[in-house]
């Protein structure tokens, strides 16, 4: 599959999790990074879309979320988008 198709299946993915508040905010960061990714980080971004929304959602309520380890950066950057939400 090229770049660009794996691209728009996870943007698309993204904006289809099933509820309109993930939908925003998963579908919001995605669209804001993704131009940004390399090969490696589409790939994170596919395992970080695999993650169950409410797992997603509280990521920035959690000190330590389960999800954040040293290989999904990805879902660091996105706690980092959900707290600037709520803080707005």
């Amino acid at each position: 599959m090229n770049i660009d198709t794996k691209k728009k299946k996870l943007k698309y993915r993204s904006l289809r999790r099933g509820t309109k508040e993930a939908d925003s905010v998963i579908g919001g960061f995605v669209h804001k990074i993704i131009d940004d990714l390399d090969d490696n980080q589409l790939i994170e971004l596919e395992n970080l879309l695999d993650i169950p929304d409410p797992d997603l959602m509280d990521i920035p309520t959690k000190d330590k979320p389960k999800y954040i380890n040293g290989k999904l950066t990805l879902l660091s950057m996105l706690r980092q988008y959900q707290k600037q939400l709520l803080e707005q």
